[in-house]
C-alpha cells in the first residue's frame, strides 16, 4: 500500500468507475443507469475514506471493506436496472396483446371445448 492510503482509496475507486461507465455507455446504457452505477461505487469509497480518516480502520481494511461492499452495491444497481427495463418492456408489449389476440381470433375458427366441431 502507498504512503497515502486515502489517495489509494480514491484512485482505486476512480480507476474502477471510469472504465465501468465507459463500458456501459459503449453498450448503449443511458446516463441515468451510468450515474447510478458510478454512485454505487463512489459512495462506498467515500464511506471507506470516512472510516479511514476517523481512525476506525487501517488502510488495508478500508480497501477490503470497500471491495467487499462494492459487489452487492453494484449488483443492486444492476438488478434495479434489469427490473425497470423488464417492467418497461412488459408495459410496451402489454399494449399490443389485445391486438394480437383479436387478430388470432379472427383468423382461427373458435373451437368449442366440448366438441371438435368449429363454430
Amino acid at each position: 500500500m502507498s504512503d497515502r492510503p486515502a489517495l489509494a482509496l480514491v484512485e482505486m475507486a476512480l480507476t474502477m468507475t471510469i472504465p465501468m461507465v465507459a463500458c456501459m455507455r459503449f453498450r448503449g446504457h443511458g446516463w441515468r443507469l451510468c450515474n447510478e452505477m458510478a454512485a454505487s461505487m463512489l459512495i462506498l469509497a467515500l464511506g471507506a475514506l470516512a472510516l479511514l480518516s476517523g481512525g476506525l480502520v487501517t488502510d488495508t481494511a478500508a480497501l477490503g471493506i470497500e471491495h467487499i461492499a462494492m459487489l452487492p452495491s453494484m449488483l443492486r444497481s444492476v438488478m434495479i436496472a434489469r427490473l425497470s427495463g423488464a417492467v418497461a418492456n412488459l408495459a410496451r408489449v402489454g399494449r399490443y396483446i389485445p391486438r394480437i389476440v383479436n387478430c388470432r381470433l379472427r383468423r382461427m375458427p373458435f373451437r368449442s371445448l366440448s366438441s371438435n366441431v368449429a363454430v
